[in-house]
């Protein structure tokens, strides 16, 4: 018996609606009818739900192909199978996607088992939140993520959900740099957020409130490295320069950036302008470096993750 209650309400995506399709697919309101063969040939646990279809009866059809509901966003699933059957849809760094192509792919590949895109999406990702100090200076540039500027509560969404999508496909070595850049916002628009609540499966959200904590603990260490690398041995008026080191630790925590100990010693030398002797400039430029450097390479740790060789160990096992 063909059952066909509903189903005309329901959208069929073009793109996705192949005449000689086996299976259609039900997410939401919309109906993709494909190839269970090739999803098959990607996907164990597809192919699972296909051998456990029953080959005749009173099962719902659609146009005579077995409907198969699926429980993720109707929008996900379609970004996932347009990966799949299109290859020009979905392709690999340096091209560009967006964030919320890559989410929905990197999701629904690790639940479905769909190595390849998977792969795929993390490298993605990984754009974004790189493994280095040299990556994160330059992802501005070499992000393949392109997405519309943002700010206040919608640029902390966009942080959470980067956050969530990682966590919930384990990809660990891409959690510091995401951790990070969340760990910039203040902590009530955190938890004040609207995707803070989708947040709310296994710990993460005991996790983000204790990195947010130690991460500030390592602001303090941080600011007190990088004040010790002022004065130099050859400074022409230490009191003139310990002054303006001083003053500078008093405002850092009034600038926007107080949360970013990673900006150039330009940056902070701005706050300081027409207040260091001549060595004394030349001193924190030298240290700056260093410190950042120490700060990158002890964040994973401070944060309570395993070092960066560690979580480089894991990434390599997916990559292999």
């Amino acid at each position: 018996m063909s059952k066909m209650d509903g189903s005309e309400s329901l959208e069929r995506i073009p793109e996705l609606w192949f005449p000689d399709g086996s299976v259609v697919l039900e997410a939401e309101n919309k109906h993709f009818r494909v190839h269970k063969g090739v999803i098959a040939a990607h996907s164990s646990v597809f192919k699972d739900m296909f051998d456990s279809l029953p080959s005749a009866g009173d099962e719902e059809r659609v146009e005579g192909c077995a409907v198969i509901h699926l429980a993720n966003p109707a929008e996900s699933v379609q970004h996932f199978l347009m990966a799949i059957f299109n290859a020009s849809f979905f392709e690999p760094p340096p091209s560009h996607t967006t964030l919320s192509i890559v989410q929905a792919i990197a999701r629904l590949s690790y639940q479905y088992e769909v190595k390849f895109l998977l792969r795929r999406a993390l490298a993605h990702l990984e754009t974004h939140c790189p493994l280095t100090l040299d990556g994160w200076k330059t992802r501005g540039i070499t992000s393949t993520l392109l997405e519309k500027p943002s700010r206040g509560l919608d640029l902390v969404s966009k942080k959470l959900e980067v956050v969530h999508t990682i966590y919930l496909v384990k990809a660990l070595w891409l959690l510091p740099a995401a951790m990070y850049d969340l760990c910039l916002e203040y902590i009530r628009d955190i938890v004040k957020n609207t995707q803070w609540d989708e947040c709310n499966i296994g710990g993460l959200q005991d996790f983000c409130i204790s990195v947010w904590a130690e991460h500030s603990l390592m602001l303090q260490v941080h600011f007190s490295s990088m004040l010790s690398t002022i004065l130099s041995q050859r400074c022409a008026d230490q009191l003139v320069c310990l002054r303006a080191a001083l003053y500078s630790a008093c405002e850092w925590p009034m600038e926007s950036r107080s949360r970013s100990p990673i900006i150039s010693a330009q940056q902070y030398l701005d706050l300081v302008r027409g207040e260091l002797c001549k060595d004394c400039r030349r001193a924190l430029l030298e240290g700056m470096e260093i410190v950042t450097n120490e700060f990158w390479t002890m964040m994973p740790h401070g944060y309570g993750m395993p070092s960066w060789d560690e979580l480089k160990i894991k990434r390599a096992a997916i990559f292999a």
